[in-house]
């Protein structure tokens, strides 16, 4: 197996989604990509951004890395969304259009710094997802990012546990089609 960076090279990814970002009212996210590759690669990225009236616009960019770039570029600016006043929230997709495979995340959070959290692009969706720690209270929240690529609504479960295994309480969400979660 070959290594590259820290991150064995079968995880580059040609097709991903990152379940939330969030630019404006006070708000910065950061889009990484990642080429590994010694050759140059082209990447399309597409935002669904919604606002706090639920009007949803979708906007599209293509990027190319050279071979090993690494890149990172303010989402806002990306979108032509850097002076958007009120917050817009959403989800990105990256595929690549030519090349191997990329890795990539989105880092986003309060221009203050107050808030900061990272997520990385996942190529397949999952069913199942384990968190071995979760906050609440002293300052410290948890907050969980989930995103429906499918064509159906998907309900999800979500359980939460004592450290002894008992069961403290959970709640079954409808996922609608092509929607966010947060």
């Amino acid at each position: 197996m070959l290594f590259r960076s820290g991150v064995p090279i079968i995880n580059a990814l040609t097709s991903a989604y990152v379940p939330h970002l969030a630019v404006g009212g006070g708000w910065i996210s950061t889009l990484s990509l990642l080429n590994t590759d010694d050759t140059s690669q082209s990447v399309r990225v597409t935002a669904v951004f919604s606002d706090s009236q639920g009007n949803t616009s979708v906007r599209t960019v293509d990027r190319n890395l050279s071979p090993r770039m690494r890149s990172e570029e303010d989402i806002g600016f990306m979108f032509g969304l850097q002076s958007a006043p009120n917050l817009l929230s959403g989800y990105l997709k990256v595929d690549v259009l030519a090349g191997f495979g990329i890795f990539s995340n989105v880092e986003y959070g309060t221009f203050d710094g107050r808030l900061l959290s990272a997520v990385p692009a996942q190529g397949t969706p999952s069913a199942d997802f384990y968190f071995s720690h979760i906050a609440e209270g002293l300052g410290y929240y948890t907050g969980i990012a989930l995103l429906n690529p499918n064509p159906e609504r998907v309900p999800v479960a979500i359980d939460i546990y004592a450290r002894d295994g008992s069961r403290v309480t959970g709640r079954v969400l409808n996922l609608k089609i092509g929607r966010a979660h947060v």
